[in-house]
């Protein structure tokens, strides 16, 4: 009967697996994994509801992206009087109308005092990148050499 030998001490227990039956490197838990090019549902429904088809409306052939003839399906007979179809296209308005109330609530609006801090803070941008040009022969100003000369005293 061959021994195991142990080489350290591992607690085993909640997230800590015995040691033999972890994933060796390289090895992966799944290794066939999702094959390259699969679609999940929420692509083929989009790829499904923008294709276009040819219907008939009023009278003349039009073409058109499927959810749009859904669309037009569902009010045509909403307004034949289908209770069903009468509550789903309204619940569907609303939250269509309270989504785009929400986009227009994200933009942000700028008030008055706003407008004139931002004025201010593109003046002192716009002064700071102009060349500051001072007088050649300006005697306050100390020269280059003495400038030099008193830092290299200290």
């Amino acid at each position: 009967m061959a021994k195991r030998r142990r080489t350290k001490s591992y607690p085993v227990g909640f997230g800590k697996p015995p040691r033999q039956s972890q994933f060796k490197p390289g090895q992966s838990g799944n290794p066939r994994g999702r094959p390259k090019g699969s679609k999940n549902l929420s692509s083929v429904i989009r790829k499904v509801l923008g294709r276009r088809v040819n219907v008939k409306h009023n009278g003349a052939e039009k073409t058109m992206p499927t959810l749009e003839a859904l669309l037009n399906l569902m009010a045509s007979r909403a307004l034949s009087g289908d209770p069903k179809l009468i509550h789903l296209l309204l619940r569907h308005a609303t939250m269509a109308d309270g989504e785009a109330a929400e986009r227009a609530a994200d933009e942000p609006t700028l008030r008055p005092e706003d407008e004139l801090v931002m004025a201010n803070i593109v003046k002192r941008i716009r002064q700071a990148d102009e060349p500051l040009a001072a007088p050649i022969d300006d005697p306050k100003a100390p020269a280059a050499d003495e400038s030099d000369e008193t830092e290299e005293k200290k």
